[in-house]
């Protein structure tokens, strides 16, 4: 076999090995949390259920997060269409927002609503980069999701964005942390999505 040839399949090859690697460790991370302990390096980071936005939601976080202080809301978050809800860590570098929006939309949508989103902020924010999108059914809810890398006043930042159908409105939840911390961190936002619940029946196009 060609010597080129046989370079590229051992390529491939090794593409598909680390990207079964990181799936089974963002497995691993996904169940630590679920149990409400997570071990990385040499920390343990202990995760609780919170129920939020007047219960009507419930996800699991690390425990130490806390309701961001309005006078720090006002600083990193200075567009009036901030989000309603913002829990940060001790640093205020690692934050987890909810806005419950006016935009319609059922369970069935979510896919469509993903796309829709993603392609108006591709437009608002060519020079960002974007990596995974999808929909993944979670709780018994569809689930949209992506990820973007993008420039701000705090330097570049890292979103893992999704959304969800919460009484008949699109729910935005967005996990963001600073770019050196994206190898750490994204394994873990995925973990905290999959821990998500809509404590509400849900909404569907015969209602």
């Amino acid at each position: 076999m060609d010597e080129t040839i046989i370079e590229l399949v051992k390529e491939v090859q090794e593409e598909e090995d680390k990207i079964t690697e990181e799936e089974a460790q963002e497995e691993i991370i996904s169940e630590s949390i679920q149990k409400g302990i997570l071990i990385m390096d040499d920390d343990e980071i202990v995760f609780e259920e919170r129920l939020l936005m007047d219960g009507k939601i419930a996800i699991r976080i690390p425990n130490s997060f806390d309701v961001l202080p309005q006078e720090l809301m006002m600083l990193k978050y200075p567009n009036e269409r901030r989000p309603q809800l913002i829990l940060t860590d001790d640093s205020f570098i690692i934050n987890v927002t909810f806005n419950h929006t006016n935009s319609t939309v059922v369970n069935e949508e979510i896919e469509n609503f993903k796309t829709v989103m993603l392609k108006t902020l591709q437009s608002l924010q060519p020079d960002s980069q974007y990596f995974e999108n999808g929909v993944k059914v979670i709780n018994g809810r569809n689930v949209g999701f992506f990820d973007v890398l993008s420039r701000s006043s705090d330097g570049e930042i890292y979103n893992w964005m999704f959304c969800v159908e919460l009484e008949g409105r699109a729910l935005l939840c967005s996990l963001n942390c600073t770019a050196d911390l994206i190898d750490i961190w994204k394994p873990i936002f995925k973990g905290v999505m999959d821990s998500f619940r809509v404590c509400q029946p849900l909404s569907s196009k015969e209602e």
